[in-house]
């Protein structure tokens, strides 16, 4: 026995060498280059490239090659040795001109890497957006004043009307819906909010809404308030700031009932460098029925709105919904509030803060007759309104404004998410346009889209739409709720239209909406009058209709010039479409015309889809330029219904983000994390209900429930004892039955 084993282990051991090339052969085959990152992904951009492109590979002593084309792919062959200049065109920058970047990389012991193609297109030159330039996010200012809240936050079925919540009792007439509200109606925290403003006017800081020592209370409550210049109204994260009910607050003339008004609930009137910015929420409490003094009100600021809705088109309201009564029974409009009002609010930032179910606009920003107003950032601001709801406008930049920039915000409501103006009816003059406007990095859900007019009569010019997702409504279990949803939307009539030129759309993803681009020139089709709109200069690249996630995929798009002398141009470079019914068009613009008519398209150079322009060349529209690259790869997205983020608090210090460098070690800090949804499911925004998950330097610390005294939108993870070194924070939310997992968040701490 022993004899066998000793010959089988000297077989064993002259093969073992040849197991060992083979096998090593074969791991050597298997590790594969990393293949190669780019610094801008593929998609259209001002050219030249700020920076230059730059090109990195996560595999230890790689080499990189890379090759370049016009149009297609192409074969690295060119060693990589810094950044490349990009500029596509024989004269740069020319709109639309095309360049395809190709790398692949190679290193020792491994094999090449497969190759990847990024392509890139230009901007067209005459649109540039934000006058200033590009800008950048703000930096939250020092704290003037800190209020501790006195009011805590409790859930009560007795004055919300929802009815789409799922406690609602069926009538609009009677309460039932579960909401979250303060402790008290009477406890009021105008003054000393207000006090507080006004102390610290022209100090560049903040005035601080905060929780309680004790962490129970979370809840102001106000009347209208002013903001003046130099100083920030903040919401601190788990804090609500809640608007009165009583409409007799608001009282302009009739305020409460239809067709009257009412003065907003937040202002900014003649300042500069003013701002409102938080973690938390300013509740301004659509479905809460109303007070009169001290007695409650069967209807709400929504019944007026659904009301107006019915006897302004004469039939029900969108998802089903009932109609409701309210005292005033003619009219068709709503004497609703709007949540923010900034008028000659120059250097105006919004940062960060979520505003839910406002009465009426949720933010306009507007100048005047005889002054222009100028810079307005809105960064990171989140909007929930309800779908069904009209007039509840996201972001309105309106009347003689110019250099504006919104970015990286979530908006779902019932009406545009953006609607840039130049005139308001009476309260702008003939002179007095809107222009240079960046609205970028935004993802769109529930709503009427990105709207330029209507009162267009001054002229909009020079408008950038960059990089959005527009999704539209979307519930639970994958079907649309809200079918009359659009994309993209210029819309007027003669009785108030003007000039709009320069406008880009790049970069744009839009799914679920019946109308992914509606341009046309009766809004109103009894209007009349000289006012002429015209539209020249509409530019699309890089813009994808996706296909429906459930239902009907019927896609209606309109351009409509006015007339022969009043025709609109626009040029379109990948323009790309999908689903069942791509080609689907409707003929009549309900105003005894057709929405197809007087417009000149120029195609290419890259692939624009042929099913909205065939069917009407000839018919109104005409065709020109030419189709070169068959082969530009499509802008790629992800539509995320949540929103988070993460940061931090000393003992000292509140509202860090980003980075943080502690005075010693062992350090101490308590990691805060916000999260909450950015779009309606089920006809409602639905909580999340799992548990937010903290990681450190990619290793899981816990995972903490929402603090149940807040808002429930915030969860806390204490830290403690660390040593010097750095430290890396982010969070995961696991899912739940409505959410997919969702990892968000980036925070450094460096402990010295």
């Amino acid at each position: 026995m022993l004899l066998i084993w000793s010959r089988k282990v000297n077989e064993m051991k002259k093969i073992l060498p040849l197991l060992m090339i083979i096998f090593g052969t074969l791991t050597m085959r298997a590790a594969t280059t990393a293949t190669p990152a780019f610094s801008y992904n593929t998609g259209t951009w001002p050219m030249p490239l700020s920076g230059n492109l730059v090109l990195t590979d996560s595999t230890p002593d790689n080499t990189i090659d890379w090759c370049y084309s016009q149009y297609g792919t192409c074969t690295p062959g060119t060693k990589y040795t810094g950044s490349i200049h990009v500029c596509p065109g024989s004269s740069c920058p020319t709109a639309f001109a095309t360049e395809t970047i190709c790398a692949n990389a190679t290193a020792s012991g491994y094999s090449t890497s497969a190759t990847s193609c990024q392509w890139y297109s230009t901007q067209p030159p005459s649109v540039t957006g934000d006058g200033r330039g590009t800008a950048a996010e703000p930096i939250i200012p020092a704290v003037c004043q800190t209020l501790n809240a006195d009011l805590s936050i409790g859930t009560k079925k007795t004055i919300n009307n929802d009815p789409y919540n799922a406690t609602w009792n069926g009538s609009y007439k009677s309460p039932g819906g579960t909401s979250l509200e303060p402790s008290s109606e009477t406890s009021f925290d105008t003054s000393r909010i207000q006090s507080a403003l006004n102390a610290c006017k022209s100090t560049n800081k903040i005035v601080e809404l905060a929780p309680n020592s004790a962490g129970t209370d979370y809840a102001f409550l106000t009347q209208p308030l002013t903001i003046p210049s130099g100083v920030w109204l903040w919401v601190d994260a788990g804090v609500t700031l809640y608007a009165s009910r009583n409409f007799e607050d608001y009282e302009g003339s009739g305020c409460g009932t239809l067709s009257g008004s009412c003065k907003p609930f937040i202002t900014s009137t003649s300042t500069t460098g003013a701002g409102i910015g938080g973690f938390g929420v300013i509740d301004a409490r659509g479905w809460d029925l109303l007070l009169d003094g001290t007695t409650q009100e069967q209807y709400s600021w929504y019944s007026n709105s659904l009301l107006a809705k019915h006897n302004n088109n004469g039939h029900g309201v969108a998802g089903g919904a009932p109609i409701p009564t309210v005292p005033t029974t003619g009219g068709d409009s709503q004497g609703n509030f709007n949540t923010f009002q900034g008028t000659n609010a120059d250097s105006f930032t919004a940062y960060k803060i979520t505003f839910k179910d406002s009465p009426q606009f949720n933010f306009l920003w507007q100048g005047s007759t005889s002054t222009a107003v100028s810079g307005l950032t809105v960064w990171g601001m989140k909007i929930h309104s309800r779908f069904e709801v009209q007039n509840t406008d996201g972001i309105d930049p309106v009347c003689n404004a110019s250099d504006v920039t919104i970015a990286h915000t979530t908006i779902s409501n019932g009406d545009d998410s953006i609607s840039i103006k130049a005139a308001d009816n009476s309260s702008c003059t003939t002179s007095n346009a809107t222009k240079n406007v960046t609205f970028a990095y935004n993802d769109i859900f529930a709503g009427l889209g990105i709207s330029i007019g209507t009162h267009t009569n001054n002229g909009i010019s020079n408008v950038l739409v960059d990089h959005i997702q527009k999704l539209g409504n979307l519930n639970n279990d994958g079907t649309v709720s809200y079918a009359p949803d659009s994309g993209v939307k210029i819309k007027d009539d003669i009785s108030e239209g003007g000039q709009v030129t320069d406008v880009s759309y790049q970069n744009i993803y839009v799914q679920n909406s019946t109308v992914p681009v509606w341009l046309y020139t009766t809004y109103n089709c009894g209007a009349s009058g000289s006012d002429d709109p015209q539209y020249t200069n509409i530019y699309f690249s890089n813009f994808d209709v996706l296909a429906n996630s459930s239902g009907s995929d019927d896609k209606y798009f309109t351009w409509q010039g006015l007339s022969s002398s009043k025709a609109m141009t626009t040029l379109l470079s990948n323009f790309t479409i999908s689903g069942k019914d791509e080609g689907a068009q409707d003929d009549s613009d309900g105003c005894g015309g057709t929405t197809n008519t007087y417009t000149a398209v120029t195609q290419g150079p890259n692939p624009v889809a042929a099913s909205p322009f065939t069917t009407y060349a000839g018919k109104g529209l005409t065709l020109g330029g030419t189709v070169s690259n068959a082969t530009a790869p499509a802008y790629t997205s992800t539509f995320q219904p949540l929103s988070g983020e993460l940061l931090m608090q000393t003992t000292t210090q509140n509202n860090i983000q980003y980075t943080y460098t502690a005075s010693a070690a062992p350090a101490s800090y308590t990691l805060q994390t916000v999260l909450q949804p950015s779009s309606e499911l089920g006809l409602e925004y639905v909580a999340p209900t799992g548990k937010p998950c903290f990681y450190e330097n990619g290793t899981l610390l816990g995972c903490s429930a929402f603090v149940t005294a807040a808002n429930q939108t915030m969860a806390t993870y204490a830290v403690s004892g660390r040593e010097a070194g750095t430290y890396t924070y982010t969070v995961e939310y696991p899912g739940d039955s409505n959410y997919s997992a969702y990892p968000y968040g980036n925070l450094v701490v460096t402990v010295p």
